[in-house]
């Protein structure tokens, strides 16, 4: 087998960056060492068989050498031949119906004194170093491996983060149309063209940014499919809108890949600095000590061979049309607020102040001046002028006419201003600021009218006769 599925393996039971939470551990098996004929063997039995288990042999070039132990749901023993009798350490994992029901263990077999017959039916694996991961092992039959993406039409508003918002659940699904149970792994980009797409199980993802993450599928799980929940989040929206979200098995580029290549390594214990997506001098450090330990010559993060070896390099399928798959959901809007037309406009998802000098109600569906100011329909708010106080009284000079003493008497009186008096027409006559009777014989009887003397009547145009 590959040492590319032995770090995948590694992989689920390391908390990588965004990954899930740690798988837990797999039933134990009971595994012997025993001789099937002339060649020893390995027996691995177990009780509970609900589970598609894989269990492969972690060290290169040792007694099981490249093969697979495959059991599916309802298979409780296996005989897998061995090239001779030793210790082995076995990485093991589980896949079931449920996602909860993943599992991952490593156990180790302990050397055997059994002795079967010299003869062998498989020479020693030679180790060579690691290759390049194609989605199949070699010799068997080409595979294709598929993708889709399941959403429902209409994304209801729930709650996304204690604000209102849509959240709504769909399906990703991974399957293996053709070909055989395969080692290796697939590169799995999953993003949404808008809000946050996550997903849920056992694969570990990286966050590449924005809404996209990577997640990484060992391909020996493909054969029976895999079904995972993802959950769509979205922030409150007040007009219907489109979300589309797709699955892609292809490997990211440029700087997304740089910052997975140094999670990698910083999670097998090769300290790759920050993951910034830039080759700076703690991230080729970790590089070239890895590759070291791997038997590899790479001093860049983009090397084909480095990237083979984390599990991050181009895979093989005979159909790649079926590689990607995309599902779209209409958002169900928010309702709107019924805010104040006259002091506010609905903004950003609230009803803001239309005018300057305005603070929201307690409601938050209106506003209101602030003190000194009122509103003012149209024009907003409008300070608050002081009244005009009212003028003093002053002393001025009147003439008071007083009937019978032949003339007009004056003195001072306290008024406010008034405006001129209005002359009586058929009595008087204006002369500058008073009124002077208009025939003779006559005497005032106000400021603004005349009477003709005792005994006399007023003819109009004529006078007093």
């Amino acid at each position: 087998m590959s040492r590319n599925l032995i770090l995948i393996l590694a992989f689920l039971m390391l908390p990588l960056g965004a990954a899930a939470d740690p798988l837990q551990p797999c039933p134990a098996p009971v595994i012997q060492t025993v001789c099937d004929g002339n060649v020893p063997a390995l027996r691995v039995m177990r009780d509970s068989d609900d589970l598609d288990l894989t269990l492969v042999a972690t060290q290169p070039g040792g007694p099981l050498g490249d093969r697979l132990i495959r059991m599916a749901p309802g298979q409780g023993e296996a005989i897998v031949p061995m090239s001779r009798v030793g210790s082995i350490t076995l990485a093991m994992a589980g896949m079931g119906a449920d996602p909860a029901q993943c599992c991952f263990s490593t156990l180790t077999v302990p050397q055997s004194d059994l002795e079967c017959a010299p003869t062998s039916v498989a020479e020693p694996v030679e180790d060579i170093g690691p290759t390049p991961d194609t989605g199949a092992d070699a010799g068997t039959n080409p595979a294709d491996f598929a993708v889709s993406v399941d959403l429902p039409s209409d994304c209801p508003l729930g709650a996304v983060g204690g604000a209102a918002g849509n959240e709504c659940g769909g399906v990703l699904t991974l399957t293996q149309p053709l070909g055989d149970v395969s080692a290796g792994h697939l590169p799995l980009v999953l993003y949404a063209d808008q809000g946050e797409v996550t997903l849920t199980g056992p694969l570990p993802c990286y966050d590449l940014g924005g809404a996209a993450s990577f997640c990484q599928v060992p391909a020996a799980v493909m054969s029976a499919g895999l079904a995972l929940p993802i959950t769509l989040h979205m922030a409150v929206g007040y007009q219907p809108r489109q979300v589309t979200v797709c699955a892609e098995f292809t490997p990211p580029e440029g700087p997304a890949l740089v910052r997975l290549v140094q999670s990698a390594l910083s999670s097998l214990g090769f300290d790759a600095g920050p993951p910034d997506g830039q080759a700076g001098p703690k991230t080729q450090a970790a590089v070239a000590a890895f590759s070291q330990a791997q038997g590899i010559t790479a001093s860049d993060p983009l090397d084909p061979a480095l990237l083979a070896v984390l599990g991050l390099g181009a895979f093989g399928d005979v159909v790649p049309g079926n590689n990607r798959s995309c599902a779209s959901t209409t958002l169900v809007p928010a309702p709107t607020p019924d805010c104040d037309p006259h002091t506010t406009r609905f903004s950003q998802g609230a009803c803001r102040c239309r005018f300057d000098g305005m603070q929201r109600n307690a409601s938050g569906l209106a506003c209101s001046c602030k003190a000194g100011s009122e509103f003012v329909a149209g024009a907003g708010c409008v300070q608050i002028k002081a009244p005009t106080p009212t003028p003093a009284p002053r002393v001025i000079p009147f003439p008071i006419p007083i009937p019978g003493l032949g003339g007009l008497t004056g003195g001072p009186v306290n008024a406010h201003p008034t405006p001129a008096a209005t002359c009586d027409p058929s009595s008087t006559v204006k002369r500058g600021d008073t009124c002077a009777c208009r025939y003779k014989d006559m005497t005032h009887v106000s400021p603004s009218r005349c009477v003709c003397s005792s005994g006399l009547s007023l003819i109009a145009g004529r006078g007093c006769s």
